[in-house]
């Protein structure tokens, strides 16, 4: 379960105008089909949707393909584009969001272009709890000289959120949280992640945007009954000036 970007569908009540017995069948959509959908539309039929009449054609376009000879398919667009212009309409958002991938990375052609993060010489990782109070989630960052920190289950070790200094400062001084409150409810519960295989001006293309990425990697483990689960773990945290550093080091040095 996770949030979703389409906006307009997906809430949690059901219309009290909806009539279930005439409905023969729910079909899911993701995020990324439904905006591209949309941007097909807007693109070759000139139709200036907005992302849920993306969702509507992608499973119309699902449905069809068991249609029989002489059978037709009538797909209601509900929405138009114009509160998403500088959402999915726009290249930049769609490629921050991961929906879209650039033509050509910032500094693809550069000698430290394809070199993989796993080259940055980058600090072991400071985790807290996702029980660890606020008052000393900001003594471990005071400690450790960061300006975010990744949150970690409690019991499972796997990455579930991001605290950083600025939001942390905000919310004690605001008073919304107390000292003694959990960390976990100041964190973001959505980041950006790379995997140490990623390489630099894919990473730089991400720093327009963002300021940091958990350097993250998957492990299947194991439970009772043979049961596998995947956790993501963290093993490290770049920022911009982790990639600036490198990049003057080594053109400086020659070095690729």
């Amino acid at each position: 379960i996770q949030a979703y970007a389409v906006e307009g569908i997906g809430y949690d009540f059901v219309p009290a105008v909806l009539e279930h017995d005439v409905v023969d069948e729910w079909v899911k959509t993701s995020d990324a089909e439904s905006f591209h959908a949309a941007r097909r539309l807007m693109r070759v039929e000139g139709l200036l949707v907005g992302g849920s009449s993306g969702s509507a054609l992608c499973a119309a376009l699902a449905t069809a393909t068991r249609l029989g000879p002489g059978e037709r398919c009538v797909v209601v667009l509900p929405d138009s584009c114009r509160n998403y212009m500088s959402k999915f309409v726009s290249d930049e958002w769609m490629i921050q969001k991961g929906f879209l991938k650039s033509a050509r990375h910032l500094g693809a052609e550069e000698p430290w272009g394809n070199v993989p993060v796993a080259a940055l010489r980058l600090a072991e990782p400071v985790t807290v709890s996702q029980s660890v109070s606020c008052k000393e989630t900001a003594a471990i960052m005071t400690k450790a000289c960061v300006d975010q920190l990744p949150v970690v289950h409690n019991t499972s070790g796997a990455v579930v959120g991001v605290v950083t200094e600025g939001n942390l400062s905000a919310q004690l001084l605001s008073r919304r949280v107390r000292p003694e409150d959990a960390v976990q409810s100041v964190m973001y519960k959505q980041f950006r992640t790379v995997n140490p295989c990623t390489v630099l001006s894919e990473l730089s293309e991400l720093f327009l945007f963002d300021h940091f990425a958990l350097v993250t990697t998957e492990q299947n483990c194991y439970s009772d009954g043979l049961v596998m689960n995947k956790r993501t773990l963290v093993t490290g945290v770049v920022t911009h000036l982790d990639l600036l550093n490198y990049v003057i080091m080594h053109s400086s040095s020659g070095i690729a």
